[in-house]
């Protein structure tokens, strides 16, 4: 087994780190951005976080030549303890993550794992890439990563590519607009009645503009003001006639953002409905994304592990690292009972492999190590010589008897 030197490689482009990474503000920036930023980060948190529960299984050979599940350096770093900084679920985390927009790399630099934040690439077909300047955090390592040493797995999503690259210029006259009413409906509107005798008055100009400029700048710009007026002059706001129109404008403001999160869950083949909430449903769903979401990710990850950790004759001969993702959904033993007694009659599963996929412990002990089988099972051929016998013995029982 070789040693496990790899880097996960996230190499953003200039169109994802800015959509990402920017600070937004929604009086400033455009407002698409914000959103689907937004509808991605919600998106991707959920892949992670359901990934990251998923156990990472190291399968190597024993003394006897025999494939078993080991628990050794390997599956302590993978489950539990990446490196001083970071724990298993974190690392699997940012793994998952980087690796949902677009690639990632994870090196081993002094038997800890890391994942990384920026690199370079030396492409070279024949002899294979070369990764420099791999940087965490703030640190840039100084050693120069061959591609044989590394686990760089690359996230094969056209559908999500496009979301994160070319989304904005779809929706932006949508959400401008949506942006513009939502400011314009929340603004303070009114009308100014001034009499004749007040228009008639020679310093009117005058007193005109001191009103428009002092008074009422400060009245529509402060949350609690008081609007002094001469004799003459009536001010009546309109806002309170315009708090219908505002409502609808934050019910617009609901359906971008809930369209954009539908978007981000097509793209990542999340179903829509686990995102909004939605409880009708719920279990198929969730089946719906181990199958067409979690469980290729997972691949992704066991093929990444396995081909950097192993060589290639020792995953011929069936070492590699699988994350197990049979324990991501909740089982309730007594809503099951029946099921688990069919899976150690029939032999399929032993009494620990069957408390391990219900979430208990296994006992560990030589009886619950073992696969037992009832009678009922057996095979056509060994059913039709029991037969044969059966008749066999009833026809000399009726000889004899003659």
């Amino acid at each position: 087994m070789r040693i496990f030197g790899h880097e996960w490689t996230f190499r953003k482009n200039r169109n994802i780190k800015n959509f990402l990474e920017m600070e937004i503000d929604t009086d400033e920036e455009d407002l698409t951005l914000f959103l689907n930023a937004y509808a991605v980060y919600v998106v991707t948190s959920l892949i992670s976080a359901i990934v990251s529960n998923s156990e990472f299984k190291v399968y190597t050979k024993d003394d006897k030549g025999d494939i078993v599940e080991t628990r050794g350096r390997m599956w302590y770093k993978l489950n539990m303890k990446p490196n001083e900084n970071q724990r298993g679920t974190a690392f699997i985390q940012e793994i998952v993550r980087k690796l949902l927009f677009g690639e990632v790399l994870v090196v081993e630099v002094n038997e800890d794992f890391f994942v990384a934040d920026g690199y370079n690439v030396e492409e070279k077909t024949i002899t294979g890439n070369k990764f420099t300047e791999v940087k965490k955090d703030n640190y840039t390592f100084r050693d120069k990563f061959k591609a044989g040493e590394v686990v760089y797995i690359k996230y094969g999503n056209d559908k999500a590519k496009f979301l994160l690259a070319g989304i904005n210029d779809m929706y932006d006259e949508l959400t401008n607009a949506a942006k513009d009413k939502y400011k314009r409906s929340a603004e303070e509107k009114g009308v100014l009645k001034i009499s004749q005798a007040e228009r008639n008055k020679p310093d009117f100009e005058e007193k005109m503009e001191k009103i428009i400029n002092d008074r009422f700048k400060k009245y529509f710009s402060r949350g609690n003001h008081v609007l002094p007026l001469f004799e003459g002059y009536e001010y009546k706001s309109e806002t309170a006639e315009s708090t219908k129109k505002y409502s609808n404008e934050v019910t617009d403001m609901k359906e971008l953002v809930g369209e954009a999160l539908a978007r981000a869950a097509q793209a990542y083949k999340v179903p829509v409905g686990l995102i909004r909430g939605d409880v009708a449903g719920i279990k198929d769903a969730y089946t719906m994304l181990l199958t067409n979401c979690i469980d290729p990710i997972a691949a992704m990850l066991s093929e990444g592990f396995t081909t950097a950790v192993f060589s290639e004759e020792e995953i011929i001969d069936g070492c590699e690292i699988v994350a197990d993702t049979s324990n991501l959904k909740h089982v309730d033993i007594f809503d099951m009972a029946g099921s688990i007694d069919k899976l150690i009659a029939s032999g399929f599963l032993s009494i620990d492999e069957v408390r391990l996929a219900s979430g208990l412990k296994p006992l560990n002990e030589e009886w619950s190590k073992a696969h037992y089988m009832t009678l009922n099972y057996t095979t056509a051929q060994a059913s039709v010589e029991a037969g044969k016998e059966v008749t066999g013995e009833d026809i000399d029982e009726g000889s004899e008897q003659e």
